[in-house]
């Protein structure tokens, strides 16, 4: 039995993609490029407009807010990423409005707990 696909395997392991079926699983890797990034890149500032979605495939990354670690997306060590084009993730969502509820649901969440820690 051959080996599954890395892209494949790194998606099915996260919770957003779990349910998925393998072959829907395919076609969501097929959407995606890979890109490697250099430490010190900054991926998005603070109010720009997203026009990808990234997946961190390894390496990792830090996000600041208002100076504090949250709102700018800046790589911290040499990066792999899945990268969805715009096109690509408005694709993804209409062909799969299973994926759509769950990132509004884990959007839904990380929003929730931003509030609840700028309250603090």
């Amino acid at each position: 039995m051959p080996s599954m696909d890395p892209k494949i395997k790194l998606l099915k392991g996260l919770p957003l993609f779990a349910q998925l079926s393998s072959q829907d699983l395919e076609r969501v890797a097929q959407l995606t490029d890979e890109v490697d990034v250099p430490a010190g890149r900054v991926l998005m500032r603070q109010g720009d407009h997203g026009e990808e979605m990234f997946i961190v495939a390894s390496g990792s990354l830090s996000i600041e807010r208002d100076g504090h670690t949250l709102g700018t997306v800046t790589v911290v060590e040499p990066t792999r990423l899945l990268v969805l084009a715009h096109r690509e993730f408005h694709s993804m969502m209409d062909r799969f409005p299973a994926i759509r509820l769950q990132l509004l649901d884990v959007l839904a969440g990380r929003l929730r707990s931003v509030d609840s820690d700028e309250a603090h």
